[in-house]
């Protein structure tokens, strides 16, 4: 990664993760125009911040962000919004033609697909011969689960067990409560939506998962890192500013490692290999 060509101070980034991806697209297109695809896009909210970059934006998500997506995007797209924004009718497929894109993208996304095996298998379908995959999410090993802020709560198996833990870091303040809600109630709505809308990975899974639709698959923690440290001395403030520092003084291969295999997966996917390719893998070696 070059992370001079996309600066941290550029623009008020969201997130690291926003700031490596428009870093990883600046780093991809070599000074061409790109076709993107936003892979689960949300309210379209990166689409926006990547605008100025002078792709060609796309993106699709499931059909209860249908009505946020033509509030935010409609006025982006205009008529052309329908070509731009596509709705999942399946989550086992994506809503856009076969060697449509150069690049697809995911944050914070393969954290919530059901069917990932089938998900990759359409990025594959859907990119361009050399095209590029960049995914960013929470692994299994994240010690603090990511929506009700509970520590370790995505470890326990769902059920009653994990609805008392939940209860009682909830009850000491610890993690999410829901509006209205008891904390013995939140604990219940959140142990129903971790075991219906998350399914958690190990890297080694992604890893053998992503060698086998791509040729090339690399884990980029010290560029997801680097945006980090960028990122905070970007704040001007000194909480920042010594957060910054701390982090830079503490680079290298330990750190790589522990963000690789206990918080987070930043893979970057090259070249999608051919059906033929990966029905010759399967053959065990002996």
């Amino acid at each position: 990664m070059t992370p001079e060509r996309v600066l941290a101070t550029s623009k008020p980034w969201n997130s690291a993760t926003t700031l490596y991806i428009a870093r990883a697209l600046q780093d991809a297109a070599n000074g061409r125009r790109l076709t993107v695809l936003d892979m689960g896009c949300g309210d379209g909210l990166l689409m926006r911040s990547f605008a100025d970059l002078g792709h060609d934006l796309y993106g699709f998500d499931l059909p209860d962000r249908e009505a946020a997506l033509r509030e935010k995007m409609g006025p982006v797209f205009g008529d052309r919004f329908d070509e731009h924004i596509r709705i999942m009718a399946d989550e086992r497929r994506i809503p856009f033609d076969d060697a449509s894109f150069d690049v697809v993208y995911a944050n914070q996304v393969f954290e919530h697909v059901r069917f990932l095996d089938q998900m990759v298998a359409e990025t594959v379908r859907v990119l361009k011969p050399g095209g590029i995959l960049i995914a960013l999410f929470p692994l299994a090993t994240y010690p603090v689960e990511g929506h009700c802020l509970v520590p370790f709560a995505h470890w326990l198996p769902p059920g009653r067990g994990r609805q008392h833990y939940l209860t009682a870091m909830l009850r000491l303040r610890i993690g999410r409560r829901f509006p209205g809600m008891t904390s013995r109630q939140s604990a219940v709505e959140w142990d129903d939506r971790l075991r219906q809308f998350t399914f958690y990975r190990f890297v080694n899974e992604i890893t053998a998962l992503f060698d086998h639709y791509y040729e090339g698959a690399t884990v980029d923690a010290a560029g997801y890192i680097r945006a980090k440290i960028d990122l905070l001395q970007a704040t001007g403030s000194w909480s920042g500013r010594l957060a910054a520092s701390v982090a830079a003084s503490t680079r290298g291969p330990l750190m790589d490692a522990m963000v690789t295999h206990g918080f987070m997966g930043v893979f970057v996917a090259t070249n999608p290999r051919s059906a033929e390719t990966r029905r010759r893998m399967l053959a065990w070696k002996t």
